[in-house]
């Protein structure tokens, strides 16, 4: 049993008194042959009420890319993709003003792919990246919501720097996490 606020439809925050199930099952893979990597996760779940708390029933997130050494092992280089898709779903949306996810059954939202390109290097703890977003324009009506009335960035170019001032090997993300993290 899961007991749960959320907002209602219009902002009202309440509490979810009846019982209600969660179930989900996620599957990871990754893949690699030589310098190629595959790293994939599909998530698939399902909910007793998705009034009180709605959920893509698939959701799937893919990484290609070609790791290599530049100059021995004094630099990485990552060239590749990631991308993302859910199956429609009634996502909440999301109010502005203030700051709140309320919950909607309207317009379903999701069905359509979303996927950035990226060049990352990483250089000792630095990471340098190119990174060219929504790469896949899919026509003249994509939908690209990550919440009902909020938009996910269009066509883009994000360059970068990341260089952590605290250094430990426990702590700090890898070089391909940081690819497909960077700039969201």
């Amino acid at each position: 049993m899961l007991l749960r606020e959320s907002y209602d439809s219009l902002g009202v925050a309440r509490q979810n008194t009846s019982p209600m199930h969660v179930a989900k099952l996620a599957l990871e893979k990754n893949f690699q042959l030589w310098k190629f990597h595959l790293d994939n996760r599909i998530l698939l779940q399902v909910t007793s009420d998705k009034k009180v708390l709605p959920l893509p029933p698939v959701a799937v997130n893919s990484r290609v890319y070609f790791q290599f050494n530049i100059n021995g092992d004094v630099m990485k280089m990552q060239l590749g993709a990631n991308g993302q898709w859910t199956s429609k779903w009634y996502a909440p949306s999301f109010r502005p003003s203030t700051s709140v996810f309320t919950n909607q059954m309207q317009e379903k939202i999701g069905g359509q792919p979303y996927v950035d390109f990226f060049v990352s290097m990483q250089w000792k703890k630095a990471c340098i990246f190119v990174k060219y977003i929504n790469g896949l324009d899919l026509g003249d009506h994509p939908d690209y919501f990550s919440a009902k009335g909020y938009i996910r960035p269009q066509t883009a170019l994000k360059l970068g720097v990341w260089i952590p001032f605290y250094t430990s090997h426990h702590v700090n993300k890898t070089m391909s996490e940081r690819a497909s993290s960077i700039g969201k």
